[in-house]
């Protein structure tokens, strides 16, 4: 019975700190201006040179708060290089804004 009480307090906690989460982001909105005005990003990586090129991108657009834009961007990295770890580590960098 403890158990079945400990199990219904962690579900409970759990959906109140997703819903919170959730609430936090609900009235934000994205940066003004165009996604295309990006500064300069260095930032190299063991990916195929047309994976890096488009990385290079996904990592300004995240710096840049665009973040819906950036999350396109890295999941072109991993299209273009499926063995590309920091393609998916950059879509779950942009979702975790």
């Amino acid at each position: 019975m403890k158990r079945l009480v400990y199990v219904g307090i962690t579900l409970f906690l759990t959906g109140l700190v997703y819903s919170t989460g959730v609430a936090a982001h609900e009235g934000e909105q994205m940066p003004s201006g165009s996604p295309e005005k990006l500064g300069q990003v260095a930032f190299p990586v063991s990916c195929t040179a047309p994976a890096q090129q488009e990385f290079t991108r996904a990592v300004a657009l995240l710096h840049s708060f665009y973040y819906p834009e950036a999350i396109k961007t890295f999941a072109r990295v991993t299209q273009i290089d499926p063995a590309c770890a920091m393609g998916y580590w950059g879509v779950a960098m942009s979702a975790w804004y």
